[in-house]
């Protein structure tokens, strides 16, 4: 749920599958990633992080949020020991240059089974000092996993476009060929869902995509 006028969201559907959603907020001309990932427990962790990679390739981690179910262990998260998925997902947290703020307020999984530590809150360097507020919810879950709060600062980002909230590009300087290359390659996407568009929240969300790779290109 976005409640300001100043920042646009946008899911990115060419990384989003049936376990992983990944979504754009747009303040000004400043672009965060929100990145929601699900670790099945039967693959082999490998292939997960190969495609986080891949997801991760064409993002600035700087301003990254992601969240994950990673079905692993690790000390590191306050685990009373570590896995080797664990382990793994720690390096690859670290290779990326990103910080986990977990805070130890109890096991964040709860099953007649047992408990564990295994839902993690990611977060890049721009943004490590502008969160606050990490904790489990109170409110019950219809999941065994227990719902996580956390706030983030951007008052310096809505300040600063606040009285400009929309980018001006120089069309007279651009290169027009490099822009129609870039929208080509995403926009087969697009055409998919305006071919199966059956109702206006539909086409809602073809004005949004569409929105999003122009303004992409303008950046590119």
């Amino acid at each position: 749920m976005v409640r300001s006028r100043h920042l646009s969201t946008f899911i990115d559907y060419k990384n989003s599958d049936y376990n992983m959603v990944t979504v754009e907020v747009i303040a000004g001309s400043t672009a965060f990633t929100f990145f929601s990932y699900y670790f099945e427990p039967s693959k082999n962790i490998d292939s997960d992080l190969h495609k986080i990679s891949q997801v991760f390739s064409s993002k600035n981690l700087n301003r990254l949020v992601w969240r994950m179910d990673s079905n692993s262990k690790s000390e590191f998260r306050f685990s009373p020991y570590s896995d080797a998925g664990g382990d793994k997902l720690s390096e690859f947290i670290s290779a990326n240059n990103l910080f986990i703020i977990n805070v130890d307020c109890g096991p964040t999984f709860r099953a007649t089974q047992g408990t564990s530590y295994i839902d993690i809150t990611v977060v890049g360097s721009e943004l490590l000092e502008d969160n606050s507020s990490w904790c489990l919810s109170e409110i019950e879950s219809l999941s065994e996993h227990v719902m996580i709060n956390f706030e983030f600062c951007l008052s310096t980002v809505l300040r600063d476009t606040s009285s400009a909230p929309f980018v001006i590009f120089n069309t007279k300087k651009a290169n027009w060929c490099r822009f129609r290359k870039f929208c080509l390659s995403r926009m087969t996407h697009i055409f998919d869902i305006l071919n199966n568009c059956t109702n206006s929240s539909c086409l809602n969300t073809v004005i949004e995509e569409l929105s999003f790779v122009i303004y992409q290109a303008g950046l590119y």
